[in-house]
């Protein structure tokens, strides 16, 4: 799926491009949570009595906040320990949120096809 980021054309040789694609993933991640996070209070703003939902839609949107809150623990675990003396590299980042992409990618695919 295409996020459309890019690296300033001035900046492009001030990193390694290891680095440039290291971080245009991780804001790739990005994009992808606020696709799916945007559907979920999209779709629970337009159904503030879940009557137009029905089951099926109360229990995707349960499943996706779900989803949401295992990557709002990942946050978290890697916001301590970017705060210990030792700091995370991008890499050790690409590491860490491999798993999570994959999961974002295929909620984003499925709020897309859910027609949002």
């Amino acid at each position: 799926m295409f996020c459309g980021f890019t690296v300033a054309p001035e900046h492009i040789d001030k990193y390694p491009p290891t680095h440039i694609n290291l971080a245009l993933r991780l804001a790739e991640l990005g994009y992808l949570y606020n696709r799916v996070n945007s559907f979920c209070e999209q779709t629970q703003d337009k159904d503030e009595n879940h009557s137009e939902l029905g089951l099926v839609g109360q229990s995707l949107i349960t499943a996706l906040r779900n989803e949401l809150t295992e990557y709002y623990r990942l946050l978290s675990i890697l916001e301590s320990q970017s705060k210990t003396g030792m700091g995370l590299t991008l890499h050790q980042l690409s590491v860490y949120t491999m798993e999570p992409m994959e999961r974002m990618k295929l909620l984003a695919t499925i709020v897309k096809t859910c027609g949002r």
